[in-house]
């Protein structure tokens, strides 16, 4: 790998720096962790309003895809906490600067980088063992197909 000193890189700006691979690294983490948190309540959805012997299938299938997204939502987390590290050695950076201003304050990227992450694929895991079981309830619509017969509670018209 190549190492630029702080002197020549002020004297020789490269077209990409760090500052600018930490912003692009911010923002892919952030788009992924924004579609896992959409597929996660896709399938959740699907799964509830599923008919009950495609709970499993449902909940297994968003259990392996929701492992691999948060895969790579994870690699991007660490990829930036190494760009964080990097740049917190430059005492001059703007990120070190604020970091140690505020070096008391929590950050959430550990919950997003891979706490949510594995919480939302342990939902679904557990939740493919409950249907596998048996013990996920009927969907309301197949619930309510099963508590009112064909015609019955239902208007008929009659013949004149």
């Amino acid at each position: 790998m190549l190492w630029i000193s702080q002197i020549d890189r002020k004297r020789f700006p490269p077209e990409w720096n760090m500052s600018q691979e930490r912003a692009f690294m911010e923002q892919i983490m952030n788009q992924r962790f924004n579609f896992f948190l959409v597929f996660f309540s896709v399938i959740c959805a699907g799964a509830l309003n599923s008919k009950s012997h495609q709970h499993f299938f449902v909940l297994v299938l968003g259990a392996v895809l929701s492992f691999l997204l948060a895969w790579t939502i994870f690699r991007a987390h660490c990829k930036l906490d190494w760009i964080l590290r990097f740049l917190s050695s430059d005492k001059s950076h703007p990120y070190t600067i604020v970091n140690d201003a505020h070096s008391k304050r929590w950050s959430a990227r550990g919950l997003i980088g891979w706490f949510i992450p594995i919480v939302c694929t342990l939902v679904l895991i557990l939740g493919a063992c409950f249907a596998y079981m048996g013990w996920l309830p009927d969907s309301q619509a197949e619930h309510e197909s099963k508590r009112w017969p064909q015609g019955v509670g239902q208007e008929t018209r009659r013949s004149k």
